[in-house]
């Protein structure tokens, strides 16, 4: 599958903290909601953060009992299995600050390429063949922790440390994530046929996302670790048996699509190398990492129609 065509729909709607000497203490643990409010508040403001995810899709399928075993089930079986396990990507994100201006670096690996996007001053500069170029209009990472939750809960506590659990308020998970529902669920039922809007919105009606964050509260502040959001997509027979016909979905018991992504990220006080080539608008002459070469971009770059070799940062096109 390829996965160009899956970051295409997707917006990316954008780990040990470096803590001064304190008290051996922790502080006292907030409400739930306060809490998660907070931490994921302080993650987004933080001046130095440094944030590893990745982000797979995985196929469970029970089969009804009569079928279970059944020698002609078995090659369907495999190719399910086989096509329902997927790497979407791996990326990076950087934030530091370089004169008290916010720089921030991400980076993609996915099975198409990679992406590469560099912050500074309100600019966006994406990395291109020819080297980088200025874009047009920002592009938004995809950062599905920042989706709005719902009755979220202490699932577990230590002295200095919190398992948050919550769940995704419905508009907010088809928000973030409709376009992977309908660009991995969809390509892998239905391949080049596409799906129709009504087998999309009766997958998106049985999808629930999940959060899981694990929280420090070490330094007083409660401060965000690691964290995995995932959306669990039942497949409605109606949605098997288009995508497989009547007789593939009277032999499914259930059929349950997940997409994980998983983050961790820490808070070192550390700068990040300028990538060679690029010299954003207004960075300063002493700032970290400077170099020269000839792919090098100023402010009056020529513009980017935010494509990478992984497809659209922004757009859906």
């Amino acid at each position: 599958m390829s996965l160009r065509r899956v970051v295409r729909a997707v917006s990316w709607a954008g780990l040990v903290g470096m803590v001064a000497a304190s008290p051996p203490v922790a502080a006292a643990s907030l409400s739930p909601r306060p809490e998660l409010q907070q931490t994921i508040q302080s993650w987004r403001q933080a001046p130095y953060r440094q944030t590893q995810s990745l982000a797979e899709a995985s196929l469970s399928v029970a089969w009804q009992p009569e079928y279970a075993r059944s020698p002609a089930w078995t090659h369907l079986a495999k190719k399910l299995a086989r096509d329902g396990q997927l790497a979407l990507f791996r990326a990076e994100d950087d934030v530091w600050q370089v004169s008290g201006e916010k720089a921030e670096w991400f980076t993609c690996s996915g099975a198409a390429g990679d992406a590469s996007v560099f912050w500074f001053r309100g600019a966006a500069y994406e990395r291109e063949q020819g080297g980088w170029a200025s874009a047009a209009t920002p592009p938004a990472l995809w950062e599905p922790v920042l989706g709005v939750w719902m009755s979220p809960r202490v699932a577990s506590q230590g002295a200095s440390e919190d398992d948050l659990v919550a769940v995704m308020d419905t508009a907010s998970a088809k928000t973030l994530f409709g376009p992977w529902v309908a660009g991995v669920v969809g390509s892998a039922l239905f391949g080049g046929r596409g799906m129709s809007q009504s087998d999309l919105q009766a997958l998106l009606a049985h999808t629930t996302v999940y959060g899981h964050l694990a929280v420090s509260r070490a330094s007083g502040a409660p401060q965000l670790q690691a964290a995995t959001v995932a959306a669990v997509v039942g497949v409605p027979t109606s949605v098997v048996a288009h995508a497989l016909g009547d007789k593939v979905a009277s032999a499914v018991r259930s059929m349950t699509w997940r997409i994980d992504w998983t983050m961790k990220t820490s808070y070192l006080k550390v700068s990040q190398p300028l990538p060679q080539g690029l010299h954003p608008a207004g960075w300063p002459s002493s700032g970290p990492g400077n170099s020269t070469g000839s792919g090098a971009v100023e402010g009056n770059a020529t513009p980017s129609n935010n494509q990478t070799a992984s497809g659209s940062l922004q757009n859906g096109t």
